[in-house]
């Protein structure tokens, strides 16, 4: 009886742990890619590690989106010089040469 309790004890243990793991990368998924990247580099094991991690990370790495200006030609966050459809580029590859609708990476509509 005493070794059923004990096993059962760490069953539990084990399922506390998976869902720990579960929710750090639960966690650990939902951040950009340099920060995503430097929290793995740590392997967290709770989410509060997890949490420290990411604090500790410095501002520098974190960029976000709003830091780049809204363009005013397609309204994409963008370099100003980088606009596609300001440059009358293909807006699928980016080719000089033609545009969307005659892009061979465009896949076509077979009915």
């Amino acid at each position: 009886m005493f070794q059923a309790m004990t096993s059962h004890g760490k069953c539990g243990a084990r399922a506390r742990d998976y869902e720990q793991r579960r929710k750090v990368k639960k966690f650990v998924m939902r951040l950009k890619p340099s920060l995503r990247t430097r929290l793995l580099e740590s392997d967290p094991r709770t989410l509060d590690e997890a949490l420290n991690t990411a604090k500790s990370t410095p501002q520098s790495v974190v960029s976000t989106a709003s830091e780049k200006p809204k363009c005013v030609h397609c309204g994409k966050r963008h370099g100003a010089d980088l606009c596609w459809k300001k440059a009358g580029r293909c807006l699928k590859c980016g080719g000089k040469d033609h545009r969307i609708r005659e892009c061979s990476r465009l896949k076509k509509f077979i009915p």
